[in-house]
């Protein structure tokens, strides 16, 4: 039998751990409408997160007006914390240790943010 070395690594693993980062996240879903974004969870991360439908200190969709979005950002910074924490009903800080959120356009699922959500610039129409 070949010795190996124990620092390599196989595909396997590789593939099993990129597998296992990407089940952690969660997807945030995004839409525009005629005046403003629409955000909530993927049905399979608010299932995975709030086992118990319902779950007190939560709602099932966050609509933010382009205007309020914009002048928000200006005054305060991004708003992608505020609105993780509406969703889920948990800190910005333990999701993101958690595995993080990956934000998807409703329409043509870009990623338009990947677990980085200081970055997250909404609020310019």
């Amino acid at each position: 039998m070949p010795q190996t070395d124990e620092t390599e690594i196989s595909h396997e693993e590789v593939v099993r751990d990129i597998m296992d980062d990407t089940m952690k996240k969660l997807t945030v879903l995004v839409g525009k409408q005629r005046d403003g974004y629409v955000f909530r969870l993927k049905p399979s991360s608010r299932r995975r997160i709030m086992p118990q439908a319902d779950s007190p200190g939560t709602v099932s969709s966050v609509f933010i007006a382009f205007d309020t979005a914009h002048n928000f950002v200006q005054i305060h910074g991004p708003i992608m914390e505020h609105v993780i924490t509406l969703l889920t009903g948990r800190s910005f800080e333990d999701l993101n240790q958690a595995g993080g959120f990956t934000v998807v356009d409703r329409v043509t699922s870009e990623t338009l943010d990947d677990s980085v959500a200081q970055h997250v610039k909404f609020g310019s129409s």
